[in-house]
This record gives structure tokens, sequence and C-alpha cells, in this order.
């Protein structure tokens, strides 16, 4: 009986003991949730807090996110209706540190493209009819956007129309758009 209760009692104790390890720098670093509500970031010398109010469905990635060969630390909190957002805390090298960058943390339903190197938010809307997806690539200034695709409507003759852009500079450098037929009853 003793036994049971012991492997129980393990069970429930270290559940929430789970750790990644994202190697940074040449180094280490041990990646968990601790004291319940938070996300801890070890290695032989320092323990930092990243992230406060963790929830349990918080899911922790070690991954390059910037594309700089470095892990990185990805926490993707669970959806709030259709969007889901993520905090990314980016390996400086300079200083050793993961530190929050904002701009990529900003991006709604966050996804990574390693083959392709780039980083996009993939539910962006501002209407029933209005949805859009971003694509950027990461340079040393941060996010450049490099396409955008989606659909639109046209509110004089409630039309839609699915449209693809590509950006060069900053500046769009094509805009395809294409009428959307409705194929009810054919």
């Amino acid at each position: 009986m003793k036994k049971y209760i012991f492997t129980f009692f393990c069970f429930f104790y270290f559940k929430d003991a789970y750790a990644l390890q994202c190697i940074s720098g040449g180094k280490s670093y041990e990646v968990s949730k601790c004291k319940d509500t938070l996300v801890c970031v070890k290695n032989s010398i320092s323990n930092t807090v990243l992230e406060k109010n963790v929830a349990p469905g918080d899911e922790i990635k070690c991954m390059d996110v910037n594309f700089d060969g470095e892990d990185d630390i990805l926490i993707a909190h669970p959806p709030s209706g259709q969007v889901q957002m993520s905090s990314v805390y980016v390996f400086n090298t300079a200083s050793a540190t993961y530190e929050e960058n904002t701009e990529i943390s900003a991006l709604p339903c966050l996804e990574v493209d390693a083959e392709k190197k780039t980083i996009s938010g993939t539910c962006f809307s501002s209407s029933v009819c209005e949805h859009w997806t971003e694509r950027y690539k990461y340079g040393k200034a941060g996010l450049e956007l490099s396409a955008m695709e989606g659909t639109y409507c046209d509110p004089a003759t409630g039309t839609a129309y699915s449209y693809l852009e590509t950006y060069k500079n900053g500046k769009i450098s094509e805009r395809i758009v294409k009428e959307l037929k409705n194929n009810i009853g054919k």
C-alpha cells in the first residue's frame, strides 16, 4: 500500500516538473513551468523568470524563431475564440539571455516556417468577410512584411474577393485580386 501512495504522490508532485532543454549560445538551458504560474529558465549560472501568470494549457517550445541558429522560447497560450496568441523570447547572444520580442508576440495565430524562413500571423480579421494572413521575413531591423493574402468584400455590392500582395522594401511589388464566385446550387 505504501508503494502505491508513494507512486501517486510522485505523479502529482512531478507532473509539472517537466523541463525542456534549449541549446543557445553553445549552452544548455532548462525551461520549465515553476512555482505553478511561472516559466523559468535555468543554466549552471542563473535562474530567470520569463513569463508570469502561465495558464495550465500553455505550451512551451524551444525553436529557432528568428532563424539565427539559436533556440528561442515560444509559449503558445490557449486560444481565445479563434485567436491564439504566443509569447516569444529570443536568445540574445551578446548577453546570453532570453528577451521578450513584443513584435513577434503580437502576431495572432503565430506560425514559424523554418524551411522558408518566414514568420506569419494567420488569423487577422476586421469583419465577417475580411480575413488575412501576414507573412514576414526576420532581419536585423526586426520583422519585414513580405506578403499578405486574404479575402474582403466590396461594401457597395457585397461581392467577395481574394487577394495576394507581395512586398519588397516595404512597398507592394505585386497584387493579384480575384472575384470569389458563389458555387451554391451549381
